[in-house]
């Protein structure tokens, strides 16, 4: 089991081991490699979401899966968190913004003016102060699903934590395979146009993440791609 330090780990080394195994296999050697108190898992419920969460359900059923609730989700994306709560026996954890963060983006509606800092202070703040108690982090990004995410390897070490992707190199056309093959319910947006699916203000209707904060040049959320922290007063 490993026990060094998260900056001190050889992620090169790690994605020589990963890179051929399968990503059940992938999961299954991470339980080995760390401990398991150590491995934080997240998950937006977005329209691939339930493909990792159908693998977690089988490797590690006690994994916890925390879910950034910032108040802005659509009422589908959080009915579906909750029947699958239930269908694949798994623990989810809100985990919140700041109250007096949040009402300040609400009334001001910062997401129309300055979409990066709505969502550094309502996903990227609440999640710091988790990844400071683990050594790894579980995503669940798919190397097809635009630019910045196909450069990604299993691995990723971050300045504050290492980034564990095991399903990276997983086409979409393996994980819409993968969830007729099981009969898994999608986000039922989905079925509506929404490819991608975020906070309400900031997803349309749209193929990909092509729905995701349209007609401006954002594209990530920012708890993936690493920006300069952003102080908030309020």
């Amino acid at each position: 089991m490993i026990k060094m330090e998260t900056q001190e780990i050889e992620t090169e080394s790690l994605n020589l081991l990963y890179n051929k195994l399968k990503p059940e296999e992938r999961l299954g050697l991470l339980y080995q490699d760390f401990p398991k108190n150590q491995v934080l898992m997240t998950s937006s419920f977005g329209t691939t979401s339930v493909y990792l969460l159908h693998l977690i359900s089988k490797i590690n059923k006690n994994q916890k899966v925390y879910f950034i609730n910032t108040n802005y989700h659509f009422q589908e994306t959080l009915n579906y968190k909750n029947h699958l709560q239930d269908l694949l026996g798994i623990e989810i954890i809100d985990l919140n913004p700041d109250k007096l963060h949040n009402k300040f983006t609400t009334e001001n509606q910062i997401w129309k003016e300055n979409p990066d800092l709505c969502c550094s202070v309502n996903k990227v703040l609440p999640l710091n102060s988790l990844k400071e108690k683990h050594q790894v982090w579980i995503s669940g990004l798919i190397g097809q699903q635009n630019e910045f995410r196909n450069g990604k390897s299993v691995f990723e070490q971050t300045k504050e934590i290492l980034k564990f992707h095991p399903i990276i190199d997983v086409s979409l056309e393996e994980v819409n395979k993968h969830i007729a093959k099981y009969n898994l319910p999608r986000n039922p947006l989905l079925s509506k146009g929404y490819g991608s699916v975020g906070c309400m203000h900031c997803t349309s209707k749209g193929e990909g993440r092509t729905g995701r904060w349209k007609a401006t040049s954002k594209t990530e959320c920012g708890l993936h791609n690493q920006k300069k922290n952003i102080q908030v007063a309020v």
